[in-house]
């Protein structure tokens, strides 16, 4: 089986630099024209793309639904293709009022970026931020139910999208 493994296009928490993680945000216009452009690309290449596997959070969900609207095929939410909760307490909060409601902790996110490590690819978590082990098990999960239905369904490529988080622990710890 091929697959096609795509991240949500641009979301409203890039623009007010807020931390994502589980913060549940639409796409922006930018977004929205970016996925219609990746589903005209791929429907022009001849892909043969059969259905698409998404993460339930509305900005995966809008970018699959604009792709496969442009590949005439069927969107399926699967919940464990949702992002990494790796932000913890600070998701969905805008950087500057996180450093004041929470100066440990930006603290942290802080040091560990000047350390080349961004939390939602780091193994250490945040307060309140799921465990790395928990999101390889769910990853694991997430595929295994693709490859699945895709089967039973006789489909030879797919596309999945889902977000960065997922994608790194996918092509670091899992394949």
């Amino acid at each position: 089986m091929k697959i096609y493994l795509l991240r949500h296009t641009t979301a409203d928490d890039d623009r007010r630099d807020s931390y994502g993680g589980i913060a549940d945000d639409p796409l922006v216009d930018e977004g929205r024209d970016y996925a219609v452009k990746i589903g005209k690309i791929l429907a022009s290449a001849g892909g043969g793309i059969k259905a698409i596997y998404t993460s339930p959070y509305r900005r995966a969900k809008e970018t699959a639904d604009l792709v496969g609207k442009a590949l005439n095929v069927s969107v399926t939410d699967i919940y464990n293709l949702r992002e990494r909760n790796s932000y913890g307490v600070l998701s969905g909060i805008e950087k500057e009022t996180a450093k004041t409601m929470f100066p440990e902790i930006s603290a942290r996110v802080k040091r560990m970026k000047e350390l080349g490590t961004k939390p939602s690819a780091s193994v250490e978590s945040l307060p309140g931020a799921e465990i790395y082990l928990d999101l390889l098990l769910r990853i694991r999960a997430a595929f295994d139910q693709i490859f699945r239905e895709s089967k039973m369904a006789g489909y030879d490529k797919v596309a999945i999208v889902t977000h960065g988080g997922l994608a790194w622990g996918f092509f670091n710890d899992i394949t």
